[in-house]
């Protein structure tokens, strides 16, 4: 909610949140671009597991690279030299993401506004503790849990 809230504000072509806590009461009504996020999110949770799709979390990613990309490759059916791990855990790292101006937008200045922020923000997760209030944390459990509870699929919302 917080990376889509700083996308909207760095994206020239959504409109601007005045605040967090604006975009969090429109976020949970459904009413930012692109729609409800717990529609969207239970349309394809709901179905993921029936299609061959390989799912991945980017805390998962974050905390476990080596094993997240060894899962992925015996899920394309890829044999992993030692340099393939090396070669795609140095590529796939946020500095070098962040530094590679052909995924970090910064040629795209029709697209993105700079001096509002950055395609990459972040490299670690939980931000969103720094946003919410305690009371904005317990409406968005309570309704995740109202939205997604049933789904097989659960988020890690912790921060360990």
């Amino acid at each position: 909610l917080v990376s889509f809230y700083h996308f909207h504000n760095f994206s020239k072509f959504l409109p601007d949140f005045n605040s967090v806590d604006d975009f969090f009461h429109q976020f949970i009504e459904g009413k930012v671009s692109y729609g409800s996020w717990f529609n969207h999110t239970k349309s394809w949770l709901g179905v993921w597991h029936e299609l061959n799709s390989f799912l991945i979390t980017y805390k998962d990613l974050s905390q476990k690279p080596h094993q997240v990309i060894q899962y992925l490759a015996n899920f394309l059916g890829q044999k992993l030299e030692p340099d393939d791990m090396e070669n795609i855990l140095h590529y796939s790292s946020f500095s070098s993401m962040s530094q590679n101006d052909s995924l970090n937008y910064s040629s795209s200045i029709d697209l993105f506004d700079h001096s509002k922020g950055k395609f990459f923000r972040k490299d670690f997760t939980g931000n969103w503790k720094e946003h919410f209030s305690p009371e904005q944390n317990d409406n968005f459990n309570n309704i995740y849990q109202e939205e997604l509870g049933d789904l097989t699929f659960k988020f890690d919302w912790s921060l360990n």
